[in-house]
């Protein structure tokens, strides 16, 4: 992956169930409740949330879909890696949902964890959902060395 100074790449926080799935290619969709405006192909790095709390890999956006949670489950049913009763309580209350399709996964060697990343990056705070992480702080955790 190879990034200009000014990219912006999101860091997604995923529950460990998922995030194996993912990396297994069990799960080819990421559904969200809220996600942020990106561009086609982009990068997402992956930090797995408690008890693992780690950056583990990354996969590449094939492409997004917004629409209301029952279109949504329409085209991801066979991709998510959820059950109808898991998406419903997931998406329970809102009007539109994401799903993120997922082109490619890349699993690091060694998992990056959270005290490590802490030593890297000044006051770094895990986040619930995603933030963003430009390309000077993803290359001080060496997340961008791989094509």
């Amino acid at each position: 992956m190879q990034a200009s100074n000014d990219t912006k790449y999101v860091l997604l926080s995923i529950q460990p169930q998922y995030a194996d799935k993912i990396f297994e290619g069990a799960k080819t969709v990421e559904l969200r409740r809220t996600f942020p405006k990106v561009e086609g192909s982009q990068w997402v790095i992956v930090y797995v949330s408690t008890p693992i709390k780690a950056i583990i890999g990354a996969f590449q956006i094939n492409h997004i879909i917004a629409d209301n949670p029952i279109e949504i489950w329409n085209q991801v049913k066979d991709a998510a890696g959820i059950t109808r009763e898991q998406f419903d309580t997931y998406y329970n209350g809102i009007n539109t949902g994401y799903g993120i399709f997922i082109k490619q996964v890349i699993k690091y060697p060694e998992p990056i964890p959270l005290n490590k990343i802490r030593e890297q990056i000044d006051n770094f705070s895990v986040p619930q959902n995603f933030r963003y992480m430009d390309s000077e702080i993803a290359n001080s955790l060496n997340l961008l060395s791989f094509e």
